[in-house]
């Protein structure tokens, strides 16, 4: 799956707007992003990519992140019906 990504193919994505996934390029949040002519519009590499997200989703398990405080706690029972 090589190939290139556009800004609006990212955003949609993460359901974040073009405006946002450009900042995040130019700052290196996101990884892969390059411009073919300078000052031109961003292209993320697709693997690099790919890469980046499936890392993330494995470092967060929201079923595994414990409530900081009785008050979550509690809701987060109240939420599961326990």
């Amino acid at each position: 799956m090589t190939g290139t990504m556009t800004t609006q193919q990212v955003a949609d994505e993460l359901k974040l707007t073009r405006t946002t996934i450009t900042n995040y390029l130019r700052t290196g949040q996101i990884p892969g992003g390059f411009q073919p002519v300078p000052g031109g519009r961003w292209l993320v590499d697709e693997d690099t990519y790919r890469a980046w997200r499936a890392e993330r989703r494995a470092a967060v398990d929201p079923y595994r992140i414990e409530p900081r405080s009785a008050r979550s706690r509690a809701a987060q029972n109240r939420r599961r019906g326990n």
